[in-house]
């Protein structure tokens, strides 16, 4: 077939179907439910000349099939530099799918990475159709990857826990930014907190020790007289709000003084009776 500009073009599938109108090759031959676009059905045995099973780097046996479409670009050296340049083609896609596969770990090419996976697949076709001077422009079409259809199972029983697992790590990493935060947040609250108490304590000592300062050139030059004066300060302080107020200083002959208290019980007024009314 040709372009709306008269130049050929052909689309190479390995591995797939083409449609009535396009040049299709087959590196494998197809099974009859994927031609039927059903899912292959669990046989208990690999068949590897159908199937299109490839060994990735991790030791993974796994479904690779791909599809592309290419435009001759250069007729002659399309024509002449190879008897059959599309099936030279057909080994070049082949090939690298088999890199590509040794490359990637079966979860990669499978689930996780598939676009990183075509991209190589499309990389490594390009490469060798430009070595090869083929003369054609590779443009991308489809990559399948998948796992074999009688471990199917065990790969999505794999990736729901792996993404189960995925889904845990973010809640706990999420919780634990919350709990760090939290954590951050105390501490600063606990830390200012202990700042302006201790500046407090700092500025009242400053203040005492000022106050003191003040205070001991009095205390020097009298004795006596700055704690009498201290105690009465003191006493006057403390008795502002006493009802009752006995104050005994020293004797001057050091003996102690003897303070006599009356406790008895104040007498009871009676109660005067209010006449009845006649």
């Amino acid at each position: 077939m040709s372009d709306a500009q008269g130049v050929p073009v052909a689309v190479f599938t390995f591995g797939g179907k083409a449609s009535a109108d396009q040049h299709a090759l087959h590196g494998q031959s197809e099974p009859e439910e994927v031609a039927a676009g059903q899912k292959p059905q669990p046989l208990g045995m690999l068949r590897a000349g159908v199937d299109g099973h490839t060994l990735t780097g991790d030791g993974d046996i796994i479904h690779a099939r791909a599809t592309l479409s290419y435009r001759v670009i250069d007729p002659v050296s399309y024509v002449f530099n190879f008897a059959n340049a599309t099936n030279l083609l057909e080994h070049a896609l082949d090939n690298a799918l088999f890199y590509a596969s040794a490359r990637f770990t079966a979860d990669d090419a499978v689930y996780r990475n598939k676009l990183a996976f075509q991209e190589t697949v499309l990389a490594r076709v390009r490469q060798s159709a430009e070595k090869l001077k083929l003369g054609i422009a590779i443009e991308p079409r489809e990559v399948r990857t998948e796992p074999p259809a009688d471990v199917a199972e065990a790969f999505n029983n794999v990736l729901k826990a792996q993404n189960q697992g995925d889904i845990k790590i973010q809640e706990a990493e999420t919780y634990a930014r919350g709990a760090t935060n939290k954590a951050a947040g105390d501490a600063s609250v606990i830390v200012r907190d202990g700042v302006t108490r201790s500046n407090y304590i700092v500025t009242t000592i400053a203040a005492e020790a000022k106050s003191f300062d003040g205070l001991l050139p009095r205390y020097q030059s009298n004795p006596e007289l700055f704690k009498k004066r201290l105690l009465a300060e003191t006493m006057e302080r403390v008795l502002t709000n006493a009802q009752f107020k006995a104050f005994l200083p020293e004797r001057a002959d050091g003996k102690p003084w003897e303070l006599r208290l009356q406790l008895s019980k104040e007498p009871e007024v009676p109660k005067k009776e209010t006449p009845k009314p006649e």
